[in-house]
């Protein structure tokens, strides 16, 4: 089964939801937004957070978009709009190899690794179409956003790329557009 206007079959696929945040990318030492603008997190909210990269999304709950985003982007604070927030990790950017090796290592390090303020991206297979419009309508539903469809066997890539695409639904139509993964 494929995806309308595009290459990769579902099977081949992990699925995750399409987090509403702020893009966060930890080079092991900073965390930075997606233009490589230096965020302010608090010393304690890093704490013991791995030295390796991780691809992410700040976030706390769907539908607070604005929230998020303003408490990050807070040069001086008291650090308390971080405590309800933590980095979403979906990738390892330095990682080699496949995504689904990449998703097993992320998994290994942030089990290991005792922050409340890093979680990974929970990634999902599906098996066909009728199974992701489904998973689609729930996350949906739920006020999230959408959902990232990664190709498994795909290595990391920066930039727009077929093998990360976003599923949307738009005026009750499901959209697939390729994402941007660096």
């Amino acid at each position: 089964v494929r995806l309308v206007g595009s290459e990769m079959c579902i099977r081949d696929s992990l699925v995750s939801e399409k987090l509403d945040g702020v893009r966060g990318y930890w080079t092991g030492k900073d965390l930075l937004t997606r233009n490589g603008n230096v965020l302010s997190p608090p010393q304690w909210f890093i704490a013991n957070w791995p030295t390796i990269a991780m691809d992410g999304e700040l976030w706390s709950q769907r539908g607070q978009f604005d929230t998020i985003s303003g408490c990050v982007r807070r040069k001086h604070t008291n650090g308390e709009c971080w405590k309800d927030l933590k980095l979403m990790v979906f990738d390892l950017p330095h990682q080699p190899g496949s995504f689904s090796n990449r998703a097993k290592t992320m998994n290994k390090l942030l089990n290991k690794t005792h922050s409340p303020y890093l979680a990974m991206v929970s990634q999902f297979k599906v098996t066909d179409n009728i199974q992701l419009y489904m998973l689609l309508d729930k996350v949906v539903a739920q006020n999230g956003e959408g959902l990232m469809l990664h190709l498994a066997t795909a290595n990391y890539q920066i930039g727009r790329s077929k093998n990360l695409l976003k599923l949307k639904k738009h005026q009750q139509q499901a959209v697939i557009q390729n994402h941007d993964e660096g």
